[in-house]
């Protein structure tokens, strides 16, 4: 039983995140340098001022115009982070109504013929549910990948030897 304790506590640590955290911004960059930290999510900084944060990333196309390859990955960055903003509010309300509906409709259902109709509608929702909030997670690690190659193309041509696009 004690084993079995355990396990679940360390699966419930494992799913808060515990440990993400790099939250140091260093002291000297180049004047136009964008540099990555992670608390809570990704955050592009450019000296103290925050340019983009995760998942959305929209600021960042327009801080890296200048650079046509940081330009396009920024924009892909964007586009994956609405998507999964998207995916991850259609997996929640899916998965509220197949819950929240096929309870309620078995419970009120007369018929067991009806009541398994509603459970079984209930459980493919979820089944969707879990689906969309996949889609969801392969979403946010594009958006992640294109917004860190954004900011390394832009450093490259521009920031690290003090450029900017402003």
């Amino acid at each position: 039983m004690k084993q079995l304790f355990a396990l679940g506590v360390l699966v419930a640590f494992a799913a808060t995140g515990c440990g993400g955290v790099t939250a140091y911004r260093p002291a000297r960059t180049a004047q136009g340098e964008l540099t990555m930290s992670y608390n809570d999510g990704l955050e592009i900084w450019n000296g103290q001022q925050r340019v983009a944060h995760a998942y959305r990333f929209s600021e960042l196309p327009d801080f890296v115009r200048c650079v046509p390859d940081a330009k396009r990955h920024a924009e892909a960055a964007r586009s994956s982070g609405r998507t999964a903003g998207l995916l991850s509010g259609l997996s929640i309300g899916f998965a509220i109504t197949g819950i929240a509906g096929g309870l309620t409709g078995a419970s009120l259902s007369e018929t067991q013929g009806a009541q398994a109709a509603w459970l079984v509608g209930g459980l493919a929702l979820e089944v969707a549910a879990v689906a969309l909030g996949a889609s969801s997670m392969g979403q946010k690690t594009k958006a992640l990948g294109h917004a860190a190659d954004a900011v390394n193309f832009y450093n490259d041509a521009a920031g690290s030897v003090g450029g900017s696009c402003r």
